[in-house]
């Protein structure tokens, strides 16, 4: 479903239609001649008596498992009269495309700008290739444009972006330490090191591979993405220095949205601390800050209806969920808009 993008390394094929087979039949995915998935062409001037919201993201966002009119993008503006949503999001993703992704289309007319971080991302923005499987099951790896911080400012490389896909033989050595692997931020890697998903097991032995995963997750030991135990640690300043210069560089005002990562939809734990480091970066910016974690329901077993196992991302009802937690954030703010045009 995807293509190559110099500037932002990829996204999806437009004018696409297609079927992603999987539970309870799948999802529809649909996308516009720009791009990326929407029902509607996304144009550059105001629709009339229409306000305007940009969503930037991740898979999360761009709605992996679920079909277009499923997601909180959507599904915000059903709730919202006379708003409009146009949906950025793109799969397989770091924030710091999102921010070279709104550089190229902030010039669409627009009132509101959420950036949604899924907290994971902490590790993309700080690798330069990205780890996927080929149609046989072997790793492959595409580049991806990045930021660096240097001498108190971001400066972007790898653009435009490598064309070609790489095998593990043709990787060059240079990005061989720059590898982002989707496995990386799963219990299995956290608690072995190693970049992979946990092996089957038979299904007798379901119940004590659940217990091993409740045993660990309670370890006062264990630490998931410790990038933001400290607020001076390097994938940090830079997710937060790339963070902090687009909500300044937006002319309209932000909400930051993140989303935990998926241990806290099975658990009743909070992995990270990446809840303090947001606020001090909302506090900062002045920017309007939702975490979706302080939602999520007490009950594991609520919780876990919240996550898609089949797609790895959230489910129907979690979009649903967010969508409503946001509906009166962002009425607020559109509504303060709306005044100061008036």
């Amino acid at each position: 479903m995807m293509k190559y993008d110099p500037e932002i390394g990829t996204r999806y094929i437009p004018s696409l239609k297609v079927r992603v087979t999987g539970e309870k039949g799948g999802c529809l995915v649909r996308t516009n001649i720009a791009g990326f998935r929407s029902e509607r062409e996304f144009l550059p001037g105001r629709t009339p008596k229409k306000l305007r919201a940009l969503v930037f993201g991740d898979s999360q966002t761009a709605g992996d498992g679920v079909t277009n009119s499923q997601r909180f993008s959507d599904r915000i503006e059903s709730k919202i009269p006379n708003l409009e949503v146009y949906n950025y999001g793109v799969s397989g993703t770091g924030p710091d495309q999102h921010f070279l992704s709104y550089k190229r289309h902030c010039n669409v007319e627009h009132d509101l700008v959420i950036i949604v971080v899924y907290v994971e991302n902490i590790r993309r923005v700080c690798r330069r290739v990205i780890e996927i499987q080929d149609g046989s099951g072997s790793p492959a790896f595409y580049a991806k444009p990045y930021f660096e911080y240097l001498d108190g400012k971001l400066e972007v490389r790898n653009i435009p972006v490598p064309k070609q896909i790489w095998s593990e033989q043709t990787l060059p050595d240079e990005y061989k330490s720059y590898v982002y692997s989707p496995h990386e931020t799963n219990l299995f890697s956290q608690v072995t090191g190693r970049k992979a998903t946990a092996p089957r097991v038979p299904k007798a032995l379901s119940p004590l591979r659940e217990f091993a995963k409740k045993f660990v997750l309670q370890l006062p030991s264990f630490s998931m993405l410790p990038e933001y135990n400290d607020q001076r640690s390097s994938g940090w300043v830079l997710l937060r220095t790339i963070l902090q210069e687009w909500i300044t560089l937006s002319a309209v005002p932000v909400v930051l949205v993140t989303i935990p990562h998926y241990i806290s939809f099975v658990s009743s734990r909070d992995p990270t601390r990446y809840r303090k480091r947001f606020r001090e970066l909302a506090d900062a910016t002045d920017c309007h800050l939702y975490d979706f974690l302080s939602d999520l329901p007490r009950s594991v077993d609520d919780r876990q209806q919240l996550w898609s196992n089949w797609s790895g991302h959230l489910s129907v009802s979690a979009h649903e969920l967010l969508a409503d937690r946001l509906k009166p954030i962002v009425q607020k703010l559109l509504l303060s808009c709306q005044d100061a045009r008036s």
